[in-house]
């Protein structure tokens, strides 16, 4: 596997709980009457929480690369087997950390929902909608492989026009014509808005794993035109965030730009590498519980020092490290239970 996915997966986690700091920062100053951000905090917020639009693309394109190497030279059956064994380990603690979800929003704000209810938000991935596609994939994996292997510009083109219809019939604003409301059974139901964003990323992290003698020399003799494209899809989101222009594609086309210019950097190249890597090997532990970290950090925050709902380019970051030290500790200590259980059933 390439030696920079493991530094790149902390970075992307990284940005995945930067997002969340700010968004729920954001919402609960909202939500309390704390007030809002002044101009310059605004842009400088909104600047930071755009970078998380590479976060969750990264985690799938990764996983689609790691795939290629479970799966290369196995058999259907023998790369059944394979996924058989990794399931548990995504699926038990997606629960676990979903059902603790459910109870904090029940203790901090009173929601209890039926069963029914909370047996679909786990279904479409609420709120860690990331999941369900990645389980969805997985179950695929051993056919895409082989469907990329075999057609790999047919298999792609036909995955990307699926993702662009999704995305047209769930937000036919986009491209300012009237959808027939029948279009919505063309999609998956439960995972439509995740294909809609994401539904190319795990199946060109296969194609990349697999033709990598192919495309990484075509990438790297290009790679100031991808490296310009990301940027300016970058600077399009932040305006139209900020309502300057209205770029509403601008989103959806960044992470695709700045995917691609990951099979060229160099591990060597990446700061605090070894951190990173460190991080990112408690990312999908991170991933599933940040949420609930962030939620308490913001409680504490109005107990002890509410003032800094006022001030939140310094609030943002005391959250950020308070979610990533608490479950490092957490993680830690289940590292030193006699039984890996918790460790591997828990955090994954």
């Amino acid at each position: 596997m390439s030696r920079q996915y493991a530094a790149l997966r902390g970075i992307a986690i990284f940005l995945v709980v930067l997002n969340h700091s700010i968004t729920l920062s954001l919402g609960y100053a909202t939500e309390h009457n704390y007030g809002h951000p002044s101009t310059v905090e605004h842009v400088i917020l909104v600047s930071l929480q755009t970078l998380g639009l590479i976060a969750v693309p990264t985690f799938y394109f990764i996983s689609g690369g790691f795939q290629v190497y479970a799966m290369r030279g196995k058999p259907v059956r023998a790369a059944y087997r394979v996924i058989a064994r990794a399931l548990p380990h995504i699926i038990i603690p997606y629960l676990v950390w979903s059902i603790l979800f459910y109870l904090l929003l029940f203790v901090i704000r009173g929601d209890l929902y039926t069963i029914p209810e909370y047996l679909k938000f786990i279904l479409v991935g609420y709120p860690l909608n990331f999941v369900p596609l990645l389980l969805f994939y997985y179950l695929l994996s051993p056919l895409l492989v082989r469907l990329i292997f075999r057609w790999p510009g047919i298999a792609m083109l036909a995955i990307a026009l699926y993702q662009a219809a999704s995305l047209i019939i769930l937000r036919p604003a986009l491209i300012g014509i009237d959808i027939p409301t029948w279009s919505i059974w063309l999609t998956i139901p439960g995972l439509r808005l995740s294909i809609a964003l994401w539904g190319t990323f795990f199946p060109l992290g296969i194609a990349v794993g697999l033709y990598s003698e192919r495309i990484i020399p075509f990438i790297k003799r290009s790679a100031i035109l991808w490296v310009a494209l990301s940027v300016l899809a970058y600077i399009g989101v932040v305006i139209h965030e900020l309502a300057f222009v209205r770029i509403p594609f601008a989103s959806i086309v960044l992470p695709f730009f700045v995917v691609l210019t990951f099979p060229i950097i160099s591990r060597e190249s990446i700061p605090l590498v070894f951190q990173l890597e460190q991080l990112g090997r408690r990312a999908y532990g991170l991933y599933l519980s940040n949420l609930i970290w962030i939620s308490i950090g913001l409680l504490i925050t109005d107990l002890v020092s509410p003032g800094l709902f006022t001030r939140l380019l310094m609030l943002f970051p005391l959250l950020m490290m308070f979610t990533i030290a608490a479950l490092w500790i957490v993680m830690r200590a289940s590292e030193k239970l006699p039984t890996s259980f918790v460790r591997r059933y828990v955090f994954g």
